[in-house]
């Protein structure tokens, strides 16, 4: 399935990157006004072609696919979080 990617410019629900997928061609300003709402302003980042034998990154393809087909979109939030640990250092080398 051939979607258009838009990216919000505002973070939503802590999510790092908020995404909505239209089928390729279809106005965004069709989206229901709570959608609108809550994802903000959406710009135009690229053309995607879905297929549930590729995976994405951060996407559920199927999940996608099945949305766009009932209400004609897609919300997609991705967060990315990170853990940093102590590692601690080996014994000194003695001579």
């Amino acid at each position: 399935m051939k979607v258009d990617s838009y990216q919000s410019k505002a973070k939503s629900a802590g999510a790092d990157h908020v995404s909505v997928l239209v089928k390729s061609g279809e106005p965004v300003d069709t989206l229901p006004p709570e959608v609108k709402d809550a994802v903000g302003t959406l710009e135009l980042w690229k053309t995607l072609d879905l297929d549930v034998k590729e995976p994405r990154v951060g996407l559920d393809v199927t999940a996608a696919i099945a949305d766009i087909e009932k209400q004609g979109y897609h919300v997609s939030r991705v967060q990315v979080t990170t853990t940093v640990k102590d590692v601690p250092r080996p014994p000194e080398k003695r001579a």
